[in-house]
């Protein structure tokens, strides 16, 4: 009957009952050269590792590697950040502080010396920290890693790099912490493998098997990642972050196979999954999640305990899920970033890693791997049979869990030799997944290319502010997104007929923000006043053409929010000629420029007096300048023509004193009268205000009148005397909206 997973048989000589008693000072300082050996080893990489910095600082001296290469040669990084670098790697927060209050700290292994020293250690480990039995190695491992952690926290902090009330270094309770496991660990691994015990006996086979079949899969990832994400570092960034690929390889890696099986990333609260990406590279982390598991599955069939009564045993269903959990539990922690900052006491920080999802996903995918092993591999080999050399090189043989195989200690069985078939068929193998890699890897690196160069935000930037320095109102708003407020006033025959709009720009800086966006500052020429300096900052807003990004200017770009304070009596609105549907009180957005706004647009007897409307390029707001009313030239003509219609029924008056004019003489007794304005009266139209009716003055007029009278007054033979009498005119007008026309009354 097939037993449930069970602790096998350990070929360990001193698997007796363990001694707890304490190594002897020989014995730790023995055991103290693998850590040793394993710091030395690290701290010559962690150098190679600083050059590599430095190189890639200067070969983007304009800062846009966020490394500064001057600072790097000025406060002596290049002997202390080797150091840093290691601690670092023992899993140090790295704090930033200066004397102003401002704080940072860094939480982000370079795993790649984490490896480094883990390997090194447990490697020298086998000869130089042996022990008699578990007790004693376990007591002598904790015993080394405490005394590297106490050594190596305040060294660390002695060597902070310092420049002008600025200190930086790993020197945290997570480095003691972190160099007292992973030192221990190390030196533990290492003395067992120095006795022939490559695991504890409480580990079946089974489970062992599974892990290391897990972490070669991890691996391969990482390896076939690098290339790829080498080269699109290139594309994306330049050669710069490429040769920095030591310091964030491993933990980018971890992160796309955390994203490839579903788990996803989470930055803040948000997860990113792989749909979230573009496209090219979710298909690539996708189909390597999928070809990692069949492969996987293909393996594990030939690995794993083939005996039908273990098969039978549901207990074996869980051994994949069980090591594949253990495993997601390792991709969760090891890749986490975390960022903090604070000022005088404030702070925030926030953590970028695998998403927690993954703990649920990568389980499953064991479980796939496990039913892949059982119902498709054996035919996946039947017909390629080179695949059966991923059986790897066997464990040596103890008791499987659930069946007895082979004699405790029993070497392990030779692989035999590849048969030219099987080199045939591997070399068509390794051909076509070079071929599919490098077409990926090429497809993903020209849609990255393309995307970076016609579809970045910065690129949209550009088609947004081009088509504003065109004209092209409506096209520039359908990059921009306005939310809320009127945007009918951003039209090309708007916009178009505006005055002083920016003539150029130029693209000074961008630069990536929190939230996903992208912040892309412009200076502007042209406008009013010269030149403006503004800030766009634009988000991503889905796909275009499947694969490139499509973004979009938030905030309404540079369109400004302005308000219409309209004055009484104005039922339209004209700007720039074009009449518009504004209400009083009302926001309306219009885009940089000089702007001619008339309230009276359909009236005919109001005009304006021409002052114009500046909204400024990056302002939030601004008010309209609503030029007061004046009398149009229709308003003048009728009005004069009013007049001159009532001063010419005066002056065909045959009385010396008409009723209803304002000319009039003296002589009551003034006959074969003729009356001739000289000098007409002038109205002063600077005293309208828009408003009706409407007192109007005049300037005094000047009418003559010719008249004859009795010189003896009726006394006696009439003697009939000529005369010319002048006579100043004094009136005002008020002038009436009646019916969409003007009535003009004059007022004697």
């Amino acid at each position: 009957m097939p037993q449930p997973p069970s602790a096998p048989q350990s070929p360990d000589p001193s698997t007796g009952p363990s001694s707890l008693a304490l190594p002897t000072p020989a014995a730790v300082g023995r055991a103290l050269r693998a850590p040793l050996v394993g710091l030395g080893i690290t701290f010559l990489v962690a150098i190679v590792m600083v050059v590599l910095i430095a190189v890639a600082a200067g070969l983007d001296s304009d800062g846009d590697s966020g490394v500064d290469s001057s600072t790097i040669h000025a406060i002596g990084v290049l002997l202390a950040m080797p150091l840093q670098l290691v601690a670092m790697a023992l899993f140090g927060n790295l704090h930033i502080n200066d004397d102003g209050g401002v704080s940072g700290a860094l939480l982000a292994p370079p795993l790649g010396l984490t490896a480094v020293f883990l390997y090194v250690t447990a490697r020298v480990g086998r000869t130089a920290a042996p022990a008699a039995d578990e007790g004693s190695r376990a007591i002598l491992a904790g015993a080394v890693g405490l005394l590297v952690a106490v050594v190596i926290t305040p060294v660390t902090w002695a060597a902070a790099m310092r420049d002008d009330g600025t200190v930086m270094h790993a020197a945290s309770v997570s480095l003691f912490l972190g160099a007292w496991f992973l030192t221990g660990a190390a030196v533990y691994l290492g003395s067992r493998l120095g006795a022939g015990v490559p695991r504890p006996a409480w580990i079946a086979t089974e489970y062992a098997e599974a892990a290391r079949l897990w972490v070669q899969q991890v691996v391969l990832w990482i390896a076939v990642a690098l290339p790829i994400l080498c080269v699109a570092a290139i594309l994306n960034e330049g050669v710069w972050l490429a040769l920095l690929a030591p310091l964030w390889v491993i933990t980018l890696g971890l992160d796309t196979y955390a994203v490839g099986h579903l788990g996803g990333i989470s930055v803040f609260t948000e997860t990113a999954q792989a749909w979230d990406f573009d496209p090219i590279w979710a298909v690539l982390m996708l189909v390597g999640a999928v070809l990692l598991t069949v492969l996987g599955a293909v393996a594990w069939h030939q690995r794993r305990d083939q005996a039908p009564a273990w098969l039978d045993n549901p207990t074996s269903w869980t051994v994949l899920p069980t090591i594949f959990f253990g495993g997601a539990v390792v991709v969760l922690l090891l890749p986490s970033i975390t960022l903090g900052g604070g000022f005088e006491g404030m702070g925030a920080s926030f953590t970028v890693r695998p998403s927690p999802l993954t703990l649920a996903v990568l389980p499953v995918f064991g479980f796939v791997v496990e039913v892949l092993s059982r119902f498709v591999a054996p035919g996946l080999l039947a017909s390629a049979p080179a695949l059966a050399r991923l059986r790897g090189t066997p464990l040596p043989a103890q008791t499987v869990v659930g069946t007895p195989t082979a004699a405790e200690g029993a070497p392990a069985a030779p692989r035999p030799p590849l048969t030219d078939a099987e080199k045939a068929q591997w070399k068509r193998l390794a051909i076509i997944g070079g071929v599919v890699v490098v077409l990926l890897g090429a497809g993903s690196a020209t849609i990255s290319g393309i995307n970076s160069a016609k579809y970045s935000a910065e690129a949209t930037a550009e088609k947004y502010l081009d088509a504003l320095q065109d004209g092209d109102a409506e096209k520039a708003l359908g990059l921009a997104d306005v939310e809320d407020g009127n945007t009918d006033l951003l039209t090309d025959e708007i916009y178009g007929a505006a005055e002083k709009t920016f003539t150029s720009y130029e693209i000074e800086d961008t630069s990536d923000g929190f939230g996903g966006v992208t912040r892309v500052e412009v200076e502007l020429r042209g406008l009013e006043g010269g030149k403006a300096e503004v800030e766009l900052e634009l988000r991503k807003d889905g796909k275009t053409g499947v694969f490139f990004d499509k973004w979009e200017v938030t905030d309404g770009g540079l369109a400004t929010r302005v308000s219409f304070d309209l004055p009484e009596g104005a039922d339209s609105v004209a700007v720039n000629g074009t009449e518009v549907e504004i209400g009083s009180g009302e926001d309306v957005y219009l885009f940089p420029g000089t702007y001619d706004i008339n309230p009276y647009g359909d009236n005919k007897w109001l005009s304006t007096d021409g002052a114009k409307t500046v909204v400024e390029a990056g302002s939030y707001s601004g008010y309209a300048e609503i030029p007061e009313a004046t009398a149009s030239d229709a308003f003048r003509e009728e009005v004069d023509r009013q007049l001159s219609a009532y001063l010419d029924t005066c002056m065909a008056a045959t009385t010396i004193d008409p009723d209803g004019c304002p000319n009039s003489g003296y002589n009551s007794d003034a006959v074969n009268v003729r009356w001739t304005l000289t000098t007409p009266p002038t109205v002063d139209y600077d005293s309208f205000d828009g408003e009706f009716p409407a007192q109007l003055s005049t300037d005094s007029g000047q009418a003559s009148a010719t008249f004859e009278y009795d010189a003896n007054y009726g006394f006696g033979p009439k003697d009939m005397v000529t005369e010319t009498y002048e006579d100043t005119l004094y009136l005002s007008v008020t002038v009436e909206e009646v019916d969409g026309g003007l009535k003009v009354t004059v007022d004697e």
